[in-house]
C-alpha cells in the first residue's frame, strides 16, 4: 500500500493535467466543454474515478460518457506522458451532478426566502 499523502499528490497531479488536457490537448468538440471535479484514486492507485460536469446542462451525458470511453486509452497517454509513475490506474469517468443539484437547491432556497 501506498502512502496516503503520496496518493493525495498523485491524485492532484492527476487532476490538473486532465482539466488542463481537456481545455488544450483534447480536440474532440464532445469533451471540450467538460469540466472535471475530483480525481480518486484506489490505495494501490490500479483504478482511478474522475468525476466530471459538463459545463453547458443541455449536452448528453451518455454521448460524453461514451466518448470518455473511446478516448480512454489517449488520456491514459497523457497522464503517462506527464507523470513519471511506472504504471497509470485504469479509468473510470463518472458523471457529478452535485453542482448541477447545488444550483437547483440554491433557487429553491432563494424562492423560500422572497416569499
Amino acid at each position: 500500500m501506498f502512502n496516503i499523502n503520496r496518493i493525495r499528490k498523485i491524485e492532484n497531479l492527476f487532476f490538473m493535467i486532465l482539466s488542463e488536457s481537456f481545455i488544450k490537448k483534447i480536440k474532440d468538440p464532445r469533451l471540450n466543454l467538460i469540466q472535471i471535479t475530483d480525481v480518486v484514486l484506489s490505495k494501490d492507485l490500479s483504478y482511478a474515478k474522475i468525476y466530471f460536469n459538463c459545463i453547458k446542462y443541455d449536452t448528453s451525458i451518455k454521448i460524453v460518457e461514451k466518448t470518455l470511453k473511446k478516448s480512454t486509452g489517449f488520456i491514459r497517454m497523457l497522464l503517462a506522458r506527464n507523470t513519471k509513475l511506472k504504471y497509470i490506474p485504469q479509468l473510470h469517468f463518472i458523471y457529478d451532478n452535485i453542482p448541477y443539484k447545488a444550483y437547483n437547491l440554491s433557487l429553491l432556497i432563494d424562492k423560500a426566502l422572497e416569499k
